[in-house]
């Protein structure tokens, strides 16, 4: 779950802002960064199945942030 500052999760309720779906590589590759899942930056250019199928090779649970690392 994505929380904000107050540790509150981050939802319609909570007045997230929404998704942006004009780029949707570029969304992709930026919740892989907030993941801590290091995508390298050239992938910013590929397709989203391109990327989503890097994430599946390159996942690592270990380096998912706490809610203590993670500030959106």
């Amino acid at each position: 779950i994505a929380v904000n500052a107050s540790g509150q999760k981050l939802s319609k309720q909570t007045f997230a802002c929404p998704i942006k779906h004009q780029n949707p590589p570029l969304t992709v590759w930026t919740v892989l960064q907030l993941l801590n899942q290091s995508p390298p930056n050239e992938l910013k250019t590929y397709k989203t199945l391109e990327i989503l199928a890097w994430a599946s090779e390159n996942w690592s649970q270990r380096k998912l942030p706490t809610v203590n690392q993670l500030e959106i």
